[in-house]
């Protein structure tokens, strides 16, 4: 069974993201992290199907600015009610008809429940636009952003994120029942019969204030610092 929390995170971020710019967070573990300001960098996954993954350095923007003072307050919107749930069965049968003889039957029932309220967390651009006028790198910067300036690493911000209202509960279930018969005509002292059920909950709690999905923009430091977009990003890229 696959996860409830990653299928739960893609589906409020499919509703909430209709071009796509929110990326969904990969496990419960990393829904704490990838809140607005956090600074993270781009782990490219080693198969060409995967996307990217975003790994977060335990570092904010505050980080690397000085003066060393709190982040501004990010605008909320929401909040947002999902209530998602599937009840579904599919049955099928198998005949053998070979050198062995007999027919296999059974079914699968499957059904989800999710419960969500959320709310998104998003940085104007005015407020960027007063960080990148007011706030300059910190003198020395922190020795992880060095090293990712040696070894040529992007470094990005999480500019927007979906968190969590309240605490929910995410539940799974699945039923598998199965009965046959089988024979094999040239040995005819060997036939057999049987049935059997595999039923399977999941039951996964997601605490209140976890991160379901965040969107990035890429951070340029050099003398100074400055934001660029995803889409801006794309344009410098390209030829």
């Amino acid at each position: 069974m696959s996860s409830a929390f990653v299928s739960a995170a893609k589906s409020v971020i499919r509703e909430l993201s209709k071009d796509g710019e929110l990326i969904p967070v990969d496990s419960l573990k990393s829904s704490t992290h990838f809140s607005p300001y956090c600074l993270v960098r781009k782990k490219t996954r080693s198969s060409l199907f995967w996307r990217s993954q975003y790994v977060c350095l335990n570092l904010t923007l505050k980080d690397i600015l000085d003066p060393s003072s709190p982040e501004p307050e990010v605008t909320q919107l929401g909040p947002f009610h999902f209530n998602d749930e599937v009840d579904g069965k599919v049955s099928g049968s198998v005949e053998v008809t070979s050198s062995v003889q007999g027919k296999i039957s059974g079914h699968i029932s499957e059904s989800n429940r999710t419960v969500l309220e959320v709310k998104t967390l998003t940085v104007s651009p005015t407020t960027w636009d007063c960080l990148q006028k007011e706030r300059k790198l910190k003198t020395p910067e922190p020795s992880l952003i060095q090293e990712l300036r040696k070894r040529e690493e992007n470094l990005y911000v999480v500019t927007e994120a979906v968190k969590t209202e309240k605490e929910a509960i995410l539940k799974r279930s699945r039923n598998r029942e199965g009965f046959g018969m089988i024979t094999i005509p040239v040995v005819s002292c060997v036939q057999g019969q049987g049935q059997g059920h595999l039923n399977t909950m999941k039951t996964v709690t997601v605490p209140e204030g976890s991160i379901l999905g965040f969107q990035v923009a890429k951070l340029i430091i050099r003398d100074n610092w400055s934001k660029l977009d995803q889409k801006d990003e794309v344009g410098e890229n390209s030829p």
